[in-house]
């Protein structure tokens, strides 16, 4: 499979062998569709676009067999009714990837290959409209077995509704109606396919293929889930959507019940496809199923505001098995409520989902004397795993987008779990391809197209979330010692910058928020920074704050690749620009950090994201250091902060003293154990959990993994100085710790670190490190090092 081998003890040189090989790859994959063609059923395109594809075709033998498939957007393919795999990495029309499996159940004589596809035709924040179509190659021992042409059989796919249908959310598109009364069985060689029309080439200009960055995820278990509650219902009539026909049902209404219902409960969060399993089922009965992360009046709740988190199924009779292969969920609970032809005497045999996760190897090792620590970590890591598919995702419930800002956290947390440097330089890429040269922004979601004026989508970009990617990519760099992506967008992120300058005031020193159509200048879930308006706020520090880092983080790219030059010039402006902002926003009447200025005037509420933004850049002069963080801890003038920007108030607190110190440490280890004693097996997105978002707040949100990277960063204290830890700090930090050892990946292998504090206060400390890194011992005032062993293996 082409890509990066995302296991640990490879070298920077070794993930660039792995790109050449990948290319080869690549080369030997494009030749094999040389003779396949782009193809689709011969149909009106339209929204929402199911298709169903065959043909069948001869092996000579039972031998294993290769197939290449591509698809806009999305497929299922079968080899004679068995499922060969799924899911179309998530890719622009222009750039698509091929999808790589193994055919091991030919036989010889006639063999079928079928497949379901599925194309939005609509843009939304976590898929793209495109051009609908399949192309694919099955080949045998060398020899092409088939390939997609116009001697292939296709049709709308016959049980799906294709076609406007309500949306489940603006990122996850549209909901679904199954009807298998229309069931037809097309993946099975003997089926006579003469009423399917032929399928159709649609040329693609300008298509680049090639392969897909990660391997493929295949399709689990089923998993386990109890019966929460159960009894009839009553439906008196449908309503617009399914969601609001399942929300305007009447619950155990024994006098005039028409139905009935199911609530199911998987035990914790998970991500996977919808799988039901009824007996009999009357022909035409109507399965409505909802998902959500909890219950309200014992119920998930299937409509939030617009958002709509119910699908249709329409039965036959007897024994009916229902599945959505192209809407994955997350969820904790599931509720069937079934009404119609036989309702009350269907069977329910199963109703959960089957699991979509992505295989990890085990996380490093981490072990401490604070009791909550084993908790928090493994709550930290279920949810990193729940937000890990094709790509980092915000949350798998109801919007499964991959942000820089929401990744940026978790690949940094990924970093001190498994390493994972593949899966992060993917979704770095899949990022860095959807630059908008006209603003120098990347687009807020990978991929997705940018909004035209008058979308239903109104926001193209984050500013924030351009300056983290930046900073996404150095940190690759110094994490998995592979500086070649730092050459991949050294051009792109040169341009970004020149872009950021055009709103640069020489005169002031500062950076004007942007006007930029569709930009959303954007920082945080709080009052006054989730939405800038650049006609109110001539210059805001949290904007000038993240500039400034992210021309630091180009810098060091650049240094990375031997371009001292530019990295001399941006740093040296770097350097200014913070002198610039110190100076510009310091208000000594309240000693610390206006958020707005307007006018000359220090404007707006003061925020302590600002202040510990300040401390985390190193931009406070030493003397108000520890002022400023008891502050961000006391002072309730400032505005509260969420969970998002946890490691820029730990950096900055950490700098500020043994003090800062503690309440930092004190604050996530209180909050989150808040979370896990009211039983959340995930982390939430914010501390107000589902009540937050007028009822949608997300209850598994990775950016809150904060505990994973606290713990080898900080507890154990290892961070590369230099790409691929050719060389490391040790700098631990006790805290609440009597004791602390564990591992942190690096791609040439894991840096063990144990220590323990001595009866004099001080820590002995072992690190044993693979051969060829060096490690640099570090301490706090507080924690001095004592004796140190360093063992090189």
């Amino acid at each position: 499979m082409a890509g990066f081998d995302d296991r640990n003890g490879r070298s920077g040189n070794d993930f660039r062998e792995l790109i050449q090989s990948g290319k080869k790859r690549c080369e030997w994959a494009m030749k094999r569709l040389n003779n396949a063609k782009w193809i689709w059923c011969n149909a009106e395109e339209k929204l929402n676009q199911y298709a169903a594809l065959r043909r069948v075709f001869d092996a000579g033998s039972d031998a294993e067999a290769e197939l290449l498939i591509s698809a806009d957007w999305d497929f299922v393919v079968s080899v004679n009714g068995m499922e060969i795999g799924r899911g179309q990495f998530p890719d622009y029309p222009d750039r698509k990837t091929v999808s790589q499996f193994t055919v091991n159940n030919l036989k010889p004589g006639k063999n079928v290959i079928s497949i379901e596809a599925y194309a939005p035709g609509e843009d939304f924040l976590s898929m793209m409209k495109g051009t609908p179509g399949v192309i694919a190659v099955l080949t045998q021992d060398g020899k092409q077995l088939c390939a997609t042409d116009e001697n292939w059989k296709a049709v709308e796919h016959p049980e799906f509704f294709s076609g406007n249908i309500e949306k489940v959310t603006i990122q996850l598109g549209f909901a679904a109606l199954r009807d298998l009364r229309k069931y037809e069985n097309f993946s099975g060689v003997d089926f006579d396919d003469s009423h399917w029309q032929f399928a159709v080439e649609v040329p693609r200009e300008n298509c680049q293929l090639t392969m897909r960055p990660l391997p493929p995820l295949n399709i689990g278990r089923r998993l386990s889930t109890l019966t929460v509650s159960q009894g009839k219902i009553f439906r008196e009539s449908e309503k617009e959507t399914f969601a609001l026909s399942v929300a305007a049902d009447h619950y155990d209404s024994e006098n005039q019940a028409n139905g009935i219902y199911a609530v199911f409960d998987l035990g914790c969060e998970c991500a996977g496809y919808a799988e039901v399993e009824l007996d009999n089922a009357g022909n035409g009965m109507t399965v409505d199923l909802t998902w959500g992360e909890y219950l309200t009046d014992g119920h998930p709740r299937s409509r939030i505001a617009e958002r709509n988190f119910t699908v249709r199924f329409i039965c036959r009779d007897g024994h009916n098995l229902l599945q959505l292969p192209f809407l994955r969920m997350g969820c904790r609970y599931i509720q069937l409520n079934i009404t119609g032809n036989g309702a009350k005497n269907s069977v329910i045999n199963y109703a959960g989902m089957r699991d979509f996760s992505l295989p990890l190897p085990p996380a490093a090792k981490f072990e401490s004397s604070f009791s909550g620590a084993a908790r928090l970590r493994e709550i930290g890591l279920r949810t990193m795993q729940c937000c890990m598919h094709f790509h980092y995702e915000d949350c798998p419930w109801r919007e499964q987008g991959l942000y820089a800002y929401d990744s940026r956290n978790q690949i940094l947390f990924g970093y001190y779990a498994w390493g994972n440097y593949a899966f992060a330089r993917a979704s770095l890429e899949l990022l860095g391809n959807g630059y908008n040269a006209q603003n120098g922004e990347i687009n807020m979601c990978a991929p997705n197209n940018y909004p035209h004026r008058g979308s239903a989508i109104p926001w193209g970009a984050i500013t924030t979330f351009s300056r983290i990617w930046i900073l996404e990519v150095m940190e690759y760099c110094l994490y998995s010692g592979d500086t070649s992506l730092a050459l991949q967008f050294s051009g792109q992120i040169e341009d970004m910058l020149d872009k950021f300058m055009e709103r640069f005031d020489a005169e002031t020193g500062l950076f004007r928020l942007s006007n930029a159509f569709a930009v959303w200048n954007f920082f945080e879930w709080v009052p006054e920074l989730d939405r800038l308006d650049a006609e109110k706020c001539d210059y805001h520090i949290l904007h000038n704050l993240y500039t400034y880092e992210a021309i630091r983080a180009a810098a060091g790219c650049w240094r990375f690749i031997g371009k001292n030059d530019a990295a001399d010039k941006w740093e040296s402006f770097a350097a200014e620009l913070g002198e610039c902002i110190e100076k510009s926003f310091f208000d000594p009447a309240e000693n610390n950090y206006s958020s707005q200025i307007k006018d000359g005037k220090f404007i707006g509420k003061r925020h302590a994201h600002s202040q510990f933004m300040m401390l985390a850049m190193q931009l406070v002069p030493e003397e108000r250091r520890a002022g400023l963080a008891g502050q961000i801890n006391g002072n309730e003038k400032l505005v509260r902060f969420t969970f998002s920007p946890l490691l820029y108030y730990i950096n900055g607190m950490f700098s500020a003293g043994d003090f800062a110190r503690k309440i930092a440490q004190k604050r996530i280890d209180s909050e989150y154990l808040v979370m896990a004693d009211r039983g959340a097996t995930t982390f939430w997105e914010t501390g107000l959990g589902a009540e937050d978002f007028n009822g949608a707040g997300s209850l598994c949100h990775a950016w809150s993994s904060i505990h994973v990277g606290f713990y080898g960063k900080w507890v154990l204290g290892v961070t590369p100085l230099e790409p691929g830890f050719k060389t490391f700090e040790v700098k631990p930090y006790p805290g609440n710790n009597s004791f602390a050892s564990g591992e942190v990946p690096t791609p040439s292998g894991n840096i063990e670190v144990s220590w323990e504090m001595n009866d004099s206060g001080k820590i002995d400390l072992t690190v044993i490190h693979p051969a060829g890194l060096t490690p640099v011992i570090a301490s706090y005032e507080e924690a001095p090092v004592g004796s140190v062993k360093i063992i090189e293996r």
